[in-house]
């Protein structure tokens, strides 16, 4: 109706003026394809470098060009920037520091260079990011903190002592609310059970989600932060389990008899899909309600990891190739409410740490 009233006033108008009101109609909507297409479904991953593809096309672009190995890309919520990390230090063990870039790869600036391997990026929101480190690069204590674009040092949320911090368990997720995180610690500091831990980061309030002699990983909130799906070996082999958010009513939702691993919710909250090795490495659904469970992948010669759900929930990347140690061979695309499997060739050899781009 706002154009048809515009249009209608513009029939007095002088045939000059009517012309310039369709020239500004016209830039309008080729701008609007423009973002359109700029948020035309895309996701990174890294290989030595970041890697932006784009996965209708099936083209993969580099957005960082640097001589150590640039990991674990994380897109920020608003999708224009991409934080990462890479090693600062001649140990590929030791020192990593913490790069944001626009999500083209200009600009790209250090914000905090106290990062050990296999440290994550989490961004809280548009100028926050939270990462895990420890104190020593092979061994130290536990710590968490968050840094603030333009601030000059990041402030601690956590530290825990330890004599060997493993930074991989500690790695937080975040809330879907983005007032929580959830991750692993070790308490005794001998590495063999690994408890569940929430904290709210609004007032430093911990709690223990988990208390059992087992280990227990990657936590990952549902869409509504009431339930956390995690991984344990509680009964001898790794399962998908999933708790209320303040840790209460644990329970088994996958009894199996390979190991399953990453779980990630579905938008429904409803469903999970994680990865399993049995009978080779294929990704499967779990029906959260009943504990059904479906091979969407079933590779018999070849095998599919990491997991990831597009934002609208429609879509699923993951790797596929040989197996996860021998690496990538390429990224596939699967439509879920068909399970049409678009293979981008070419695209994300040895290639891990996959995320989309938030719309």
């Amino acid at each position: 109706m706002g154009v048809l009233f515009i249009w209608g006033h513009a029939m007095k108008l002088p045939k000059s003026l009517i012309i310039l009101l369709c020239c500004v109609l016209s830039a309008v909507c080729l701008i609007a394809r423009v973002v359109a297409q700029d948020k035309s479904p895309q996701l990174i991953y890294s290989a030595g470098n970041v890697y932006v593809v784009d996965t209708e096309m099936g083209v993969a672009t580099t957005v960082t060009d640097i001589n150590g190995y640039a990991t674990e890309p994380a897109w920020s919520p608003d999708g224009t920037q991409i934080a990462y990390t890479t090693v600062l230090t001649d140990d590929y063990y030791g020192q990593y520091g913490l790069y944001i870039m626009n999500a083209d790869g200009t600009n790209p600036k250090l914000v905090a260079q106290d990062l050990v391997w296999r440290s994550e990026p989490v961004w809280i929101d548009d100028t926050r990011l939270l990462y895990a480190t420890s104190t020593g690069f092979k061994d130290g204590s536990c710590v968490i903190k968050v840094i603030r674009k333009g601030d000059r040092l990041p402030h601690e949320v956590l530290r825990k002592a330890h004599r060997k911090c493993s930074v991989s368990n500690l790695n937080p997720s975040l809330s879907a609310d983005g007032t929580r995180i959830a991750f692993g610690l070790d308490e005794d500091g001998d590495g063999k059970y690994f408890q569940l831990y929430a904290l709210t980061l609004t007032n430093g309030e911990l709690i223990q989600l988990t208390d059992n002699r087992a280990n227990n990983a990657a936590p990952e909130w549902s869409p509504d932060s009431t339930q956390i799906a995690y991984v344990s070996d509680q009964d001898k082999q790794k399962e998908i389990y999933v708790m209320n958010a303040d840790g209460s009513n644990p329970r088994r939702l996958t009894h199996r008899h390979g190991n399953d691993y990453g779980p990630h919710w579905l938008t429904d909250g409803q469903h999970i899909v994680f990865g399993s090795d049995q009978d080779g490495y294929n990704i499967f659904s779990l029906d959260v309600t009943n504990g059904v469970t479906r091979n969407l992948t079933n590779l018999v010669d070849y095998s599919a990891w990491s997991p990831v759900i597009a934002p609208d929930g429609t879509q699923m990347a993951y790797l596929t190739g040989i197996d996860p140690v021998a690496g990538a061979d390429h990224i596939n695309i699967m439509t879920l409410s068909s399970g049409e499997v678009h293979e981008l060739s070419r695209v994300g050899v040895n290639g891990y740490s996959l995320s989309w781009r938030p719309q």
